[in-house]
């Protein structure tokens, strides 16, 4: 098996312009000859304001189907500058206000089943449009 390390950036945040990094990136002659571009990533956090409304959870989908067009684009743009590199969307989650406080309200049940939901719909529609590697977040 090949053991080489694999150069992977720019880990674009969800909601930057990940097309004014990420086409940068791709486009080889921003790169010595001898860098390979073994695969670019990108991140996607679907968010929701209650930790507990279940009714809040159903966004999921729509913020994911707000969100497929713009992979859809940075697939165009790696295929016509780099199409050799894959595509990683290496974190894919959610992230409820107040995740990062201890003392926030445990999310019900129905969250990890909508999360559970979210990711089945999810990895066949990015599968779909090229993306080579999908990770979880936030589970």
């Amino acid at each position: 098996p090949d053991h080489r390390i694999k150069f992977v950036g720019v880990a674009i945040q969800y909601k930057a312009d990940e097309l004014a990094w990420i086409a940068p990136f791709l486009n080889k002659s921003n790169h010595a000859d001898n860098i390979p571009l073994d695969a670019a990533s990108f991140h996607y956090y679907a968010r929701v304001a209650s930790r507990t409304d279940p009714k809040a959870f159903e966004s999921f989908f729509d913020q994911a189907d707000s969100f497929l067009p713009r992979v859809a684009a940075i697939a165009q743009v790696r295929d016509r500058l780099s199409p050799d590199t894959w595509l990683s969307c290496d974190e894919m989650g959610v992230i409820l206000n107040g995740d990062h406080d201890p003392k926030s309200v445990v999310p019900p049940t129905i969250y990890y089943n909508s999360v559970a939901a979210m990711y089945a719909y999810m990895v066949p529609q990015m599968t779909k449009l090229g993306i080579e590697i999908l990770g979880a977040s936030q589970l």
